[in-house]
């Protein structure tokens, strides 16, 4: 059996209260407030389970106090030797804003980098040039130094900085062969070259598409414009920090590759967009000169800016032109354009397309045959950012207006009668000497001149049985124009001297092992405010350092200097073009002389 036994334990036990406990449970808290309740929450310090990690300060100074140049802790709160004054421990604790010295550093780097540049290239670069040259346009060349990740790319365009005969753009198309396999080998290229450094370029520029051509700011070196093949517009900013942009390492040197600040690239709800390849982007800026009766005042170097705002002119082979306004914004601006896809992480710089419109023949002159009209080329006038004219494929070159102003004549042609019927102006150049008279180029290898107030050429030659790539007017010698034809060779003319046939002549044999000239650029004369050293010194420089840019069709770039019979001008040189403004100097022979040159295929030179 079971037995169950019985336990006893004391689960409560209160001891009997006194009579004075009894009062205070009673009558004790009849008249007592809760004045306050205190609790943990004065404890700052919390238990964690993460390590502390060990920090020290440490400390740089360049150039070094004393053999030192660095240190741990704040050289402020010790009492070093070298930091006592009157016998008087410096007891400061330094207080650093990042951001304005973030700030202050970005901007302060690149006026340095502007000081060494200045101070290595010394006003002069005549140094650079003691290669000579076997071409007898020159006095000595330079060679920019062919990079790898150039290798592979045509050359699409050169021009020069209108603020600095010694800045160079150079824009290159994607890459071919085995090229296309390299880490830039989908991408175009354009580098910005320096006279004083031609070993390395000074900025490298990429983008998606293939470049056609490019130009610099008028008023603003830094900015840089580029139209695409697929119709892109892009603009660079020089001034943005490297951080924005990307870095890679190619055959062991690290190069930093900018990509555009702002690109019209795949914004399909942009209105007024490019779907054509862009023929030219124009920078649009007007001179104000110093005399309103004397333009040559205009491009001499005392000529003054109009304000520092410019606009953008860009055109693609349908004949559809847009203007864009260029806009840099502000810090405190860059909120207010966060839905403009175009804009680069980072970037303040806007583009805003203002107008557009179409270039079209007028209807009195259409022709019947005529369906799909292609643009060639387009000039503005000198100084002008209203006139403008534009060489199609047919042989007609129109006359427009920016503001829709009328134009007297409408449209320019070779002759009255055009026997060709297929004539394309493929290159025009306005007389930065006198903006009456223009060149234009055509793929039959004709040149005409023409006055602005003429509706036929006032002169003529036959070039060459190929088409001419270039014409481009001497900045140096208002006699002296330059032609550019398909085989390579470059065709100099002085009307001072003969007005029938090129006085000097460059031909593809001459150039040596890096092909045919493909294109070429002549630096300019006109000198702005904006340029980053003494407007009178860059001025004179200019003049004495007169330069061509040839490019090859290896990609080789070549700058040479001129001679002397090229860049310095005649005491009357002027009244040289004085004389064909007037219509008084049109050739003698134009006519049946101009039908035969055709029908024999351009088998003798025309005698103007």
């Amino acid at each position: 059996m079971v037995t169950l036994d019985v336990c006893f334990y004391d689960v409560f036990d209160l001891h009997p209260m006194n009579e004075y406990e009894l009062y205070i449970r009673n009558f004790g808290s009849s008249n007592a407030v809760q004045a306050a309740t205190q609790s943990n929450e004065d404890r700052t310090d919390q238990d964690m389970q993460t390590d502390v990690w060990p920090t020290d300060v440490k400390w740089v100074q360049c150039p070094p106090d004393q053999f030192t140049d660095s240190g741990s802790g704040n050289p402020l709160t010790h009492s070093t030797g070298h930091l006592r004054s009157n016998s008087k421990i410096l007891d400061v604790v330094a207080k650093v804003d990042s951001v304005r010295l973030s700030n202050f550093l970005q901007r302060s780097s690149q006026v340095m980098d502007i000081l060494l540049e200045e101070s290595t290239a010394a006003m002069g670069i005549s140094s650079g040039f003691a290669e000579q040259s076997s071409l007898n346009i020159s006095q000595g060349v330079t060679t920019l130094q062919q990079q790898k990740n150039l290798s592979g790319r045509q050359i699409r365009d050169v021009c020069y900085s209108t603020t600095d005969y010694r800045l160079l753009l150079v824009a290159y198309s994607m890459a071919s062969g085995e090229q296309e396999k390299d880490i830039l080998g989908d991408k175009g290229i354009l580098c910005l070259w320096q006279l004083s450094d031609p070993t390395v370029p000074y900025r490298v520029l990429v983008c998606e598409g293939d470049p056609t051509c490019c130009c610099f700011a008028p008023t603003k070196p830094y900015l840089v414009f580029a139209g695409t093949g697929d119709g892109s517009v892009l603009a660079w900013n020089l001034q943005e920090s490297p951080s924005l942009h990307r870095k890679v390492i190619i055959d062991g040197q690290e190069i930093l590759l900018r990509y555009p600040s702002y690109s019209t690239s795949g914004i399909y709800t942009l209105k007024g967009t490019h779907d054509e390849p862009i023929r030219n982007i124009m920078a649009l800026h007007q001179y104000r000169p110093a005399r309103e009766d004397n333009w040559h005042a205009a491009l001499g170097v005392s000529s003054e800016l109009e304000g520092q705002s410019f606009q953008v002119a860009s055109l693609d082979e349908s004949g559809w032109m847009h203007i864009w306004a260029v806009v840099e914004l502000r810090s405190e601006s860059i909120t207010a354009s966060e839905l403009d896809f175009g804009m680069a992480i980072g970037g303040r710089l806007k583009l805003i397309r203002s107008t557009g419109f179409k270039i079209s023949l007028p209807r009195s002159q259409t022709r019947s045959a005529v369906t799909d009209l292609r643009v060639l080329d387009c000039k503005f006038r000198t100084n002008d950012i209203d006139r403008f004219i534009v060489g199609t494929d047919i042989g007609t070159i129109i006359h427009e207006s920016r503001f829709r102003n009328r134009c007297n004549p409408r449209t320019y042609n070779l002759k009255e009668t055009t026997i060709a019927q297929i004539d394309g102006v493929s290159s025009l150049d306005f007389c930065p000497h006198d903006p009456r008279l223009f060149l234009a180029g055509y793929t039959s290898g004709m040149v005409g001149m023409f006055a602005a107030n003429e509706a036929t050429a006032i002169m003529r030659w036959t070039v060459s049985k190929g088409p001419v790539r270039l014409v481009r007017w001497s900045p140096h010698r208002p006699a002296v124009f330059y032609v550019l034809d398909e085989t390579g060779t470059l065709h100099v003319w002085d009307l001072s001297e003969s007005e029938a046939q090129a006085t000097q002549v460059v031909k593809a044999t001459k150039t040596g092992d890096n092909g045919r000239i493909v294109t070429f650029a002549l630096s300019p004369t006109i000198v702005s405010a904006a340029s980053t050293v003494s407007h009178a010194n860059l001025a004179a420089a200019s003049g004495r350092n007169a330069t061509i840019m040839l490019g090859y069709a290896d990609g080789t770039m070549e700058v040479h200097l001129l001679d002397s019979t090229l860049a310095e001008r005649a005491i009357d040189e002027e009244h040289v073009l004085a004389s064909y403004v007037g219509g008084t100097r049109v050739s003698q022979n134009a006519g049946k002389e101009d039908e035969e040159m055709y029908e024999n295929d351009h088998d003798s030179v025309y005698d103007a």
